[in-house]
């Protein structure tokens, strides 16, 4: 277990057991993880913050309190750094997502977004199901694409995260009487 403190959370493959059911209105902030700094060409649209505003904050995946997003975080997301995060920011649920470049040619990219919810009062992590995006382009219409698979993938990854979080809702029971 100590050493699960100080792995990067994004290699986990399953969610954390015994997560209680999350009782709502929660506070949620976003962040946009980096496991390096980089400077690549697709960068500027990658972080595009008008995009990240439509797509992750302005959809609102929990559908529970209004979203905020935060300034991105450079290095490994440790389980210690987002309970640092959580502190910083004083939330409930961290929603922390990372885009890589799968495969990168002159005339083809492919993306892979990733998100993790991290429940900081519980301390616990649930996955969000990855999923990749890819688009041919040339010349004259690379940025167009690429800005188009990106919002692509985040609107998917804002729809799987918010199914994810409501999936843990807690909801009074009914008597049948």
């Amino acid at each position: 277990m100590p050493g699960a403190i100080f792995a990067d959370v994004f290699e986990a493959r399953v969610s954390d057991s015994a997560v209680k059911m999350i009782h709502f209105p929660q506070s949620l902030a976003v962040i946009w993880n980096r496991p390096a700094p980089a400077a690549g060409k697709f960068d500027s649209i990658l972080g595009d913050p008008v995009t990240l505003k439509r797509t992750l904050r302005k959809i609102d995946p929990a559908r529970i309190a209004p979203a905020t997003l935060r300034d991105e975080f450079i290095g490994p997301a440790t389980r210690k750094a987002l309970d640092d995060l959580g502190k910083k920011y004083d939330v409930d649920l961290l929603l922390v997502f990372r885009r890589d470049i799968v495969k990168e040619r002159s005339d083809f990219i492919k993306l892979r977004n990733r998100a993790r919810v991290y429940l900081v009062r519980q301390r616990k992590l649930l996955i969000v199901p990855a999923n990749e995006t890819s688009a041919d382009f040339n010349d004259n219409n690379w940025k167009k694409k690429i800005m188009g698979i990106n919002r692509r993938g985040l609107k998917q990854l804002a729809e799987d995260a918010r199914r994810v979080i409501l999936s843990h809702k807690f909801e009074k029971r009914r008597s049948n009487y």
